[in-house]
This record gives C-alpha cells, structure tokens and sequence, in this order.
C-alpha cells in the first residue's frame, strides 16, 4: 500500500467481440480544472497507480463506446493509497449536480455501471468534496438554483462573494452570506488521523456525548487536547445539517498530515462591552420557542450566557440534545466576539441586511476607508449571519456592533 492519495482504473466487463466498450480517463488539476495526462481503456486495460496528490488533482472519467452498444462500461477504481477516496457521478442533465457512489478507504474497491454521456470523478475525500446540499439551510430548491450556476461542492462556496452569487441565482444576500461563512468553516475543520485513530470509527454525535475524562481514556490524550477536538466538532455542528451530522464519523475529518487539530478560529469573547451579548438566547440561530423556555428555565435567558459552556453538562439541565447544544454555545461565542469600530460612524444606522447588499465600492465611497477595511467589516457581518437568526438579524443595524 502505497502513502498518499494513489488510485487506478480498469475496464473489467468490456465488449471484446467488437471492441465496443471504452473509457477516457483523465488525470485533472483541482485549482483549474485543466488535463495534465490522459489514457484511453478498451478491453481489459488499466491505468497504471494515480497519484492524486493528497487532492491537488482528481481523475474524470468518460465512458464511450466505438460502435453503438446500449448496455453500460463496467469499470473498476481502486484505492491503492493511505487515504480515502470519493467516487462520484456528475448529473450533466437537469439540475441534480452529482452523486457521491460511494467512500473508498484505504485498500477498497467497486465496480462502477459505467452509462454513456455522464462523468464520473474519483476525488481525495474531504468535506470541502462532499455536496453543498450538507451546509446547514440548503434545503432541494436552493441546492438545484446554485447547482445551476455551476456550485455544486462545498469548495465552491468557499471564497464567493455574497452579492455576486444572489445575482445569478436570486437567492437572498443574507442567506448567502451565512452559506459562505459555513462552508469556509467548514473546509477549515481537520483532525489528526494519528492523534485520533483509537476513535477514528466513532460518530461525531457519540462523541458530544461522552464526558472529557472518558476520551482522554480512549485516546490517552491530554484535557487540553480533548477540549480542542470537542471544540472542533462543536464548530462542525455550525455547519453541516443535522441529516448528514448524524451519520458523521470522526474519521471524516482526518486530513492524513499528523497536523494537529486545527478549526475556525476560536473568537476571543469581549462580552461584557457588546449589545449582542445582551440579547435574549432565542436570537441565537436554530433556539425555538421549546429551547429557548428550558434554557431561561436553567438561568440562560441572554446570548452570553451560553459562552463557554460545556455542552454535555448543559444537556443533563436542559434536557437538550448535545448537538444542538454544541451548536448553540458555537453560534453564540461567535456572536460574542463580534464588534465594529467607531471608524464605521456614518453607516451606524444602516440595517446589517443592507449592508451585504450593498457592494463593497459603494460602501467605500460611503465611509471613505480603503477596501481592505470594507472587507474586514463585509467578514464581521457575514459571520453574524452563522449566529444570529434570520428573523432579527433583518432588523439589526450596524450600531448593535458599535
């Protein structure tokens, strides 16, 4: 087994009599989507082992036929490499975007029906790989509109502007905004395989709900090292929907470079001198009516209140699920650590919703600061959109922050 991202491929059900069926496979750059080599499949040929560069490249691959065959190319992939691959199917019709077929680990294979006129990609497995349908609030019409406009993968949120993206699809800015920042969270979020791999099969939903002493036990890691992974998972919990959260394994997340645990920076509070921190729980994104009455039932009533929290102590009070709980103390540390500067005076009165409508020129004619300054306050405002929930935050304006 070699280290690394290594696969091939293979045609293992070819139509040999009349040299029909084919397969054109191509090895692909991921920052430019540009071909770097190619092989033609007929009978039973193969590739030779791929390296895909712990994900600096990807495979496409094409099934053809030479002459008209209406029966698919049986293929092959194997993942000959340390480190797991995705296998998918890109929809070119409709709006569907692609499939994931299936997870290869380290060692395993599948036999792929291969039909005519659809691509497959054998990808280096990560979340930024993994469709946009798993960030939190992309429901099936809102998935199909940014599939149509050519983001399909959670990378491909990663990066985009809020305005831009909402004049292509007529999705809503503030929506955008808050998709943004979770896939970047999102991509931001790896675990050490090494550090972990004593509980690399567990769910993440297990792990929230076991005690630090207890996975310092399983792992033989330190308090300190434990709290960062739970901090870890509990951005995590920002992020993905509950659906796919759910079936999450810890493995997901390894990055397979013994990095340390690394995650969307953790905010420093300033809590006693900001307003947000003075709202009620229930602004918190995803906090009902249910949640919000069994939370001012334990004495949490206002947003701060939940900073720094443990979420498995806080479970046994409120009796509310642990993901969601470590959802909530996220989204709230992130609200938290919000704050403006006065520099931003003259659009103090400014609603938050028109802000992140407005492009950043304008607002530079606006406030008179460079467009450095404007993005750094177009950041602020679009993490507030991870934390806040929708209903207020179309009514705060930019003093809340001042």
């Amino acid at each position: 087994m070699k280290k690394g991202t290594i696969t091939n491929v293979s045609i293992t059900d070819p139509d040999i009599s009349g040299r029909i069926d084919a397969l054109l496979v191509q090895k692909t750059r991921t920052s430019n989507n540009s071909v770097v080599q190619s092989w033609n499949l007929v009978n039973y040929q193969s590739t030779d082992d791929i390296d895909l560069k712990n994900g600096n490249f990807y495979l496409k691959i094409f099934p053809y036929y030479i002459n008209i065959d209406p029966l698919p190319v049986w293929f092959k992939v194997g993942n000959n490499g340390t480190e797991n691959l995705t296998v998918q199917c890109i929809i070119t019709e409709g709006k569907h975007g692609f499939k994931n077929i299936k997870k290869l680990g380290s060692g395993e294979s599948m036999d792929v029906a291969g039909c005519y006129r659809l691509e497959y990609r054998v990808v280096r497995f990560s979340l930024g790989n993994l469709g946009i349908q798993l960030i939190d609030g992309i429901g099936r019409t809102y998935r199909n509109k940014l599939v149509a406009a050519g983001i399909m993968r959670i990378n491909d949120l990663c990066g985009k502007k809020a305005l831009e993206v909402s004049k292509n699809t007529g999705i809503p800015v503030i929506r955008l905004a808050e998709w943004i920042r979770k896939a970047e969270i999102a991509i931001s979020i790896h675990v050490s395989g090494e550090k972990y791999k004593r509980i690399a099969g567990e769910k993440i939903s297990v792990l929230l709900r076991t005690p630090i002493n207890d996975l310092m036990k399983k792992v033989g890691r330190t308090k300190k090292e434990i709290e960062g992974l739970m901090d870890v998972l509990g951005n995590l919990t920002v992020t993905i929907d509950d659906k796919y959260m759910k079936n999450m394994r810890l493995e997901n997340l390894f990055d397979g470079k013994s990095m340390d645990i690394t995650g969307y920076p953790s905010p420093k509070y300033r809590v006693m001198c900001l307003s947000l921190g003075s709202l009620d729980v229930q602004f918190i994104d995803g906090v009902g009516r249910i949640s919000k009455d069994k939370l001012h039932h334990a004495g949490i009533t206002k947003v701060a209140d939940m900073v720094g929290k443990e979420a498995l102590e806080l479970s046994r009070a409120v009796h509310i699920p642990i993901m969601k709980l470590a959802e909530y103390i996220r989204k709230a540390e992130i609200a938290c650590s919000m704050v403006s500067s006065k520099k931003y005076e003259r659009i103090a009165e400014e609603k938050i919703v028109d802000l992140l409508n407005t492009s950043v020129d304008d607002l530079i004619r606006k406030t008179r600061r460079t467009k450095k300054e404007i993005e750094e306050l177009m950041n602020v405002l679009e993490n507030l959109t991870v934390a806040i929930d929708a209903r207020y935050l179309k009514n705060m304006s930019l003093k809340n922050l001042l």
